[in-house]
């Protein structure tokens, strides 16, 4: 009993001589310079992290992937159909001269990779389709439909950018587990930026990345740009489904009612 005593004797004066020191240290100069001085440190670097002019030129500092120097076709990667697609009205201008980049696709360069992605057309009317499939599984996650205006010949501009004017996306909750129409965009924006390494935006910072010459795309004709691709044909076994989802009447996943017949020459079956 009187050993317990002791003990918890020894261990109150052990306490109180731990806090007195504390205090003493906390109390010197050197100590409240440095403390504030951190503090400070904090403030800048949640400042440069949270405001919008440093959210632009962090991506100065991501090397994106090499964009591949042959267009992947379908048959590059395992991939599976669409099982309960939805359609999504989404216009988003695209840079001019980042199209090739986009419609040449990424094929998956090692296990990480998580996306293999690869693109149908343009034809004649300027019309192109992006699939995009998880590598792992091989399901197909969103689509994107392209509008891309002829510039008729080479020395002459068009005089609407290539667009994005919908997409596609898988509704089965079995296949993509929590998806929608704004996670499928996210999607789009997310593997453009990161796998792609384009920018769907006018931002021309992210476009620098590129450093491709824009005059030469932007005087470029569909000729001359479906004769760099070498494109494939459209598949005609999705025609049956795609032309079910895009008419010239197309109801969309709020109830609307789109009317754009001529977005959509390009996926029907010349």
């Amino acid at each position: 009993m009187v050993n317990k005593i002791i003990l918890s004797g020894r261990r109150k004066v052990k306490w109180a001589i731990q806090t007195i020191l504390a205090e003493i240290i906390s109390s010197h100069p050197l100590v409240s310079f440095i403390q504030g001085h951190r503090v400070d440190i904090a403030k800048k670097h949640h400042t440069a992290t949270t405001s919008p002019n440093t959210k632009r030129s962090s991506h100065r500092n991501f090397a994106p992937k090499p964009t591949m120097l042959q267009r992947v076709s379908s048959s590059d990667w395992k991939s599976q159909p669409f099982r309960k697609p939805q359609i999504t009205e989404w216009i988003v201008p695209l840079p001019v001269f980042q199209i090739e980049y986009l419609l040449r696709g990424y094929a998956p360069q090692h296990s990480g990779d998580p996306w293999f992605v690869y693109a149908d057309g343009p034809d004649e009317h300027g019309g192109a389709r992006v699939h995009f499939f998880k590598s792992s599984t091989g399901l197909k996650v969103v689509e994107m439909l392209l509008h891309i205006p002829n510039t008729g010949h080479e020395n002459n501009t068009a005089t609407k950018p290539p667009q994005i004017t919908h997409i596609l996306w898988e509704s089965d909750k079995e296949s993509v587990p929590g998806n929608s129409a704004e996670r499928a965009k996210h999607t789009c924006q997310e593997v453009y930026t990161r796998i792609l390494a384009c920018q769907p935006s006018e931002d021309e910072e992210i476009s620098s990345l590129l450093q491709p010459t824009s005059q030469t795309f932007a005087r470029r004709s569909l000729a001359s740009l479906r004769a760099a691709l070498d494109p494939s044909p459209l598949p005609q076994a999705s025609q049956s489904t795609i032309s079910a989802l895009i008419t010239s009447r197309i109801v969309d996943t709020t109830g609307s009612i789109i009317d754009r017949p001529s977005t959509f020459h390009c996926l029907q079956s010349p």
